[in-house]
């Protein structure tokens, strides 16, 4: 992996690899100790990064380059800097699904309510017309999009939402942050990797609904594509029978808590509430196992159908794991995508209700789908982002007889 330096539209690649480089953040803490000894501590509500790089004998090209950054001969603003170390390019709470709603953008048609602070997830409420196009994208704390340059080929996955997009998408964007073009992928249940066209500066990745409903944003990672995000997605099959994804008759394919009853009406499976609130519904496996067979790093799809969908409320999707003699995993998985963890031999899907349900809810159309775990990381929530940042510190000195060879040694702040 190597370094991406410059403004949105003229980023550099620095190829040659530092020999000395220092990524210690700039804690900005003061220590006080009192006349009794006891010792207090204060420090900055943010803390910026930093870097610190050094090359030995760094050839013309890429010298002169930093050269004319250290020196702000094109521009005097701020730089995007893509550290060579960063495993996802998303802001650490973007990655994970939390925090304030200005890291999203949405169309007319949704909405889309932020934690309250960086540890609470965030939600989107999909609710207008799906024929018109309505997209969920991420975006860049300080440009319109996040700096790319023609020819990077670009990676991104949000697995949380992958049951309900029809599409994952890639805007591409001018230095000036007008739009340039979109390329969509289709299958989503692996990443998008598309290679950044010729005059895109910025990229907003981006997912299209194709479903109305509520649903935590979720995990998410964009990068520069690896060999992981590429590989051939595993056939699967649909796991639920034909009339169980359908949610037709018999209705013993289900099973419900002692708050809700389950009937048939006509072919169509319904639930209601007996007491409550709140209930369980489960999917109960064909064959009389204990779930759906899994092996530990799989990849879990789950897709509820538009009516269980328009319940809202609290209403939420779990994965029950189990072992090979049934007994349950103590194993949080909310959401409708799930990595089947170690010591899970079963998994059966579940939608949990803590309100007032409805009378004679429709089961309806769902989906589920077991993959081979994708292993292209990093693990969401990870997000180290693209900085903005700003030179503070330049040294370039001449190798005797080598006209063509500098030393050079440069330092970075990140601009908050």
């Amino acid at each position: 992996m190597t370094m991406w330096i410059g403004r949105p539209g003229a980023l550099r690649e620095i190829t040659d690899g530092a020999e000395q480089f220092d990524r210690s953040p700039d804690l900005g803490a003061t220590e006080f100790r009192a006349l009794s000894g006891a010792v207090t501590t204060w420090s900055p509500p943010v803390q910026p990064a930093r870097w610190s790089l050094s090359w030995s004998r760094m050839q013309r090209p890429e010298w002169s380059a930093l050269d004319r950054l250290a020196r702000r001969l094109d521009s005097p603003g701020p730089l995007a800097l893509i550290d060579p170390l960063s495993a996802n390019w998303l802001t650490s709470t973007q990655a994970a699904g939390r925090g304030s709603a200005g890291q999203w953008i949405i169309d007319p048609g949704m909405s889309l309510v932020g934690g309250a602070d960086a540890y609470s997830p965030a939600s989107v409420t999909v609710w207008g017309d799906l024929t018109t196009g309505l997209d969920l994208f991420w975006t860049h704390p300080a440009w319109n999009g996040y700096p790319v340059a023609p020819g990077q080929t670009i990676a991104f996955h949000a697995p949380s939402l992958a049951t309900v997009a029809g599409q994952f998408r890639f805007n591409w964007l001018k230095a000036d942050g007008t739009y340039l073009s979109t390329t969509v992928e289709n299958r989503t249940t692996m990443p998008i990797v598309r290679t950044a066209p010729a005059g895109a500066a910025m990229v907003q990745p981006g997912i299209r609904f194709s479903v109305t409903g509520t649903w935590p944003v979720g995990t998410a990672y964009l990068r520069e594509a690896t060999a992981a995000d590429t590989l051939p997605e595993t056939p699967v099959t649909e796991q639920l029978t034909g009339t169980q994804a359908a949610g037709l008759a018999p209705a013993s394919q289900w099973q419900v808590s002692p708050e809700l009853t389950i009937a048939v009406s006509g072919q169509d499976v319904q639930v209601s509430q007996a007491n409550g609130p709140g209930g369980i519904l489960r999917w109960l496996h064909p064959g009389g196992k204990p779930g759906w067979p899994v092996q530990p790093g799989e990849y879990v799809l789950f897709g509820r159908s538009p009516t269980l969908l328009a319940v809202g409320g609290t209403s939420r999707t779990l994965f029950e794991f189990l072992t090979t003699d049934g007994q349950l995993i103590p194993y949080q998985s909310e959401g409708g995508a799930a990595v089947v963890p170690s010591g899970a031999a079963y998994v059966r899907p579940t939608v949990t209700w803590g309100i007032e349900l409805a009378k004679n809810v429709k089961i309806g159309a769902c989906s589920l789908r077991i993959y081979a775990r994708h292993p292209a990381g990093p693990v969401p929530g990870d997000g180290e982002g693209i900085a903005k940042a700003s030179i503070t510190e330049y040294s370039i000195t001449a190798v005797p007889g080598f006209p063509d060879e500098r030393n050079v040694s440069i330092g970075l702040v990140e601009v908050i």
